[in-house]
């Protein structure tokens, strides 16, 4: 996670900025996302990410995160 971290800008020492780094990637990225125009899927996905945002599930709100921001075709 680390290296996907990383490759977003987010440059991380030591192993515990890791969810330092992450928390402050999925606020910015949720943020971004909350000024978008999302479908109703989007929305809940999105919803989902605040969730696990608030409850420090960093990794899986920036899946859920990245899965809005990189939509698979």
């Amino acid at each position: 996670n680390k290296e996907k971290v990383e490759a977003l800008g987010v440059v991380v020492g030591e192993a515990k900025e890791l969810n330092q780094a992450l928390s402050q990637l999925v606020e910015r990225e949720i943020k971004d996302l909350e000024g978008r125009s999302l479908t109703s899927f989007q929305q809940k996905l999105l919803e989902k990410a605040k969730e696990d945002y608030q409850k420090g599930n960093f990794e899986q709100a920036l899946e859920e995160v990245l899965l809005l921001s990189y939509p698979q075709e």
